[in-house]
């Protein structure tokens, strides 16, 4: 309900329940109208409070926004196992190491070396090992026959020398002076024939092994 006031003088009213609408332009007086609803004043605190008492809603503390910005565009949570996989695996020079390639390495010798075979010259004649580490190849090229003595120094234990019947002529194989030849053959050790390779490790000082 509008109330005017008796006086021609403006007045300051202490009740908050009235606001002021303007001067009516009539003896000076002012004009005040009766609010229809009293506006609550809250404190920040009391702001937060009723903030945060809604459902699902919650506060945002600066340290949830720090955590937040340091997290990277796209972060996915707990990737799988294959996820990880493929990320890992598609790294320059990164492979999968496979069950079959752990066997496979698990069976190398520890300081293995690749062993390449050194071909020696051609022999056409009787001939003699000569005096170094092993691993070679020789072939045995004669249309009458070649026999062929291994001597202890001419190989290195856990190497083989190899020998190739090239001419029509047969190989045969003789230990030197000490020498022993291990084989399962009866009567001379030869080759079988023409392209035939004979091959022999050595397993012990002056001891070979016809494998």
């Amino acid at each position: 309900m509008a109330k005017r006031l008796n006086s021609g003088k403006s007045k300051t009213s202490n009740i908050g329940a009235f606001r002021l609408v303007g001067n009516n332009g009539l003896g000076g007086d002012d004009e005040y109208a009766e609010a229809n609803q009293v506006a609550d004043t809250l404190t920040n605190a009391q702001v937060k409070t009723k903030y945060e008492a809604n459902s699902d809603t919650n506060a945002f503390t600066n340290a949830e926004q720090t955590k937040l910005a340091s997290v990277e565009s796209n972060a996915e949570v707990n990737p799988t196992n294959t996820e990880i996989k493929t990320l890992y695996e598609s790294n320059a020079d990164t492979n999968a190491f496979t069950n079959n390639e752990q066997t496979k390495l698990s069976n190398i010798e520890a300081n293995a070396e690749v062993q390449d075979l050194t071909i020696k010259a051609e022999k056409t004649g009787n001939f003699i090992t000569s005096t170094g580490s092993g691993n070679t190849f020789t072939y045995c090229n004669s249309g009458s026959g070649i026999q062929t003595t291994i001597t202890d120094a001419a190989c290195d234990i856990g190497k083989i020398l190899s020998f190739n019947q090239k001419g029509a002529g047969v190989v045969t194989f003789v230990g030197d002076s000490g020498v022993t030849l291990r084989n399962n053959l009866s009567g001379s050790l030869v080759t079988t024939g023409q392209d035939d390779t004979v091959i022999f490790l050595k397993v012990a000082s002056n001891t070979y092994q016809m494998i």
